[in-house]
């Protein structure tokens, strides 16, 4: 489990050079990250992931606990959700 409240620029300073070499490179690359952004995105992803993985949709929480209880970071690469 990874505490975020410290913030960005703290986490990074704590990472090894080679993962922040990895994180510039995918900016580089064009990935963006967003932070308490698109919910309602994320939860059709995970939805999407369980029904391909045969998962329960159960496990799956709702937008309303996410927002509440969560701290939620999402991946774009060219404008599209690719993790979170």
């Amino acid at each position: 489990m990874l505490d975020l409240r410290p913030g960005l620029d703290e986490l990074f300073k704590g990472l090894s050079e080679k993962l922040r070499e990895e994180i510039r490179r995918a900016y580089r690359d064009g990935v963006i990250i967003h932070i308490n952004e698109g919910y309602e995105k994320f939860y059709e992803l995970a939805v999407d992931f369980h029904r391909a993985k045969g998962l329960p949709l159960s496990l799956v929480p709702s937008i309303e606990f996410m927002r509440e209880n969560g701290y939620l970071l999402t991946a774009y690469v060219g404008g599209r959700l690719v993790a979170g």
